[in-house]
């Protein structure tokens, strides 16, 4: 999994100025980062467009669980699984789907700051 550190605030706020389309465009850019050769990226945005985002809630749920895993295969106890919440966010109409989207982030960006703080110390 490869991970990139991006802002919560500007996530939430170029989703809705967009109209949701940074929000697919986070889909895809997240679903590359996984690295699951069962599926393109561009295979999971399609897949929610087709079936009116109902695909998009397994895909949070999905997603926050492949996060937890890959934490826990790293040694990193910080982050929990949160795919539940992830979950029941996307039920909510509107914000829901944007709050699961922030929780996943969150999640990522915590991976990213334990990788680099590894990546430091085996350098120094």
């Amino acid at each position: 999994m490869k991970t990139s550190e991006k802002s919560i605030f500007a996530l939430y706020i170029l989703s809705i100025i967009t109209f949701s389309l940074y929000y697919l465009h986070w889909i895809f850019e997240t679903s590359g980062q996984m690295e699951d050769e069962s599926r393109l990226p561009v295979t999971e945005v399609l897949l929610g467009i087709v079936t009116l985002g109902i695909y998009l809630i397994y895909w949070h749920y999905k997603t926050a669980k492949k996060v937890y895993h890959f934490a826990q295969s790293k040694g990193y106890k910080g982050i929990s699984d949160q795919s539940v919440i992830c979950l029941f966010l996307c039920l909510i109409p509107v914000v829901g789907s944007f709050a699961s989207m922030c929780v996943i982030q969150t999640n990522i960006n915590t991976l990213h700051l334990l990788e680099t703080r590894k990546k430091t110390r085996q350098m120094g």
